[in-house]
């Protein structure tokens, strides 16, 4: 019952039968020369089967372990092979569209420098022209504050010439209308 095919298992028995009878053979011998006993009995050939069979067995289930692990790989490796097919596809399905976008990329980048050489000139213009929008400005704020003083000056001036209207009276008026000639005193030289 170790599940062998008919030829190895009469190849087996016949084996262990040599087995157990060339130990037979070997024990006389070490009685005699050594004078120790070794006994080779029945028992012993059915514990070297025992022995064989469990040692087979473990084999056995190494091997389909080992199996197991090897179709595994195997399984894994069929995986790998489909999945580097449908990249490749799809590496080829997008190869255009890359090249195209590499193109794009290559154009936009020339356009950038073309902008940055455009925005860098602008910048200069700009900057010129803010200096010369700050020295305009400092020249208004200038021109202003001289106005302010000049109109700080002159409104006590203009309040007063206003006083002096609200106080004339009609009367006043057209008498000095009714004069001709002004009088000395009141003519500007």
């Amino acid at each position: 019952g170790v599940g062998l095919d008919k030829e190895i298992h009469d190849n087996l028995l016949s084996m262990f039968s040599l087995i157990h009878q060339s130990m037979d053979v070997m024990s006389q011998r070490l009685a005699k020369v050594h004078r120790r006993f070794n006994y080779v009995t029945p028992t012993t050939f059915l514990e070297e089967l025992n022995a064989f069979q469990s040692i087979l067995s473990r084999k056995k289930t190494g091997l389909v372990s080992i199996q197991q692990r090897f179709q595994n790989g195997l399984n894994r490796l069929d995986d790998a092979a489909m999945q580097a097919d449908r990249m490749r596809y799809m590496l080829a399905e997008m190869q255009p569209k890359l090249e195209q976008t590499q193109r794009d990329v290559q154009q936009m980048m020339v356009k950038i420098e073309s902008d940055k050489a455009e925005a860098d000139a602008t910048r200069s213009v700009v900057e010129g022209e803010r200096a010369t929008a700050l020295a305009k400005e400092a020249e208004c704020v200038a021109i202003k504050q001289d106005a302010q003083k000049d109109l700080d000056e002159a409104l006590p001036a203009l309040e007063a010439a206003t006083a002096c209207l609200n106080k004339l009276k009609a009367d006043s008026v057209r008498e000095v209308k009714s004069m001709g000639k002004p009088p000395n005193g009141v003519v500007l030289t």
